[in-house]
């Protein structure tokens, strides 16, 4: 696995989700949020969010929203089991790209 791409993927789709969250925002009060895995992989699969853990993962620049067959035990350790998706945290390498902003 390339920890740096992988890295680099995770923090691009939380900016992409984050972008979505604020349209999204723009249309009223909601409960949940619709977001694009975050698992570095590139993929285009949705996860279905509670907000009140969309923001919590917001909080932390290592935070990071994955489907639960996307986990990378390489860079990432599970914060929380959700179920269908996982909230992780990026770790070693992967962790200090998160912290830069993927730069």
């Amino acid at each position: 696995m390339d920890v740096e791409r992988n890295a680099r993927t995770q923090v691009l789709y939380r900016e992409v989700n984050e972008r979505v969250r604020e349209i999204g925002g723009s249309f009223g009060a909601r409960e949940s949020i619709e977001v694009m895995c975050e698992c570095g992989r590139g993929c285009t699969e949705r996860l279905e969010v509670p907000l009140a853990d969309y923001e919590r993962a917001r909080g932390e620049s290592t935070y990071f929203l994955v489907a639960a067959s996307h986990l990378a035990s390489e860079v990432d350790r599970v914060v929380e089991d959700r179920g269908p998706w996982l909230l992780v945290e990026a770790v070693g390498a992967a962790a200090a790209i998160a912290r830069s902003g993927g730069r």
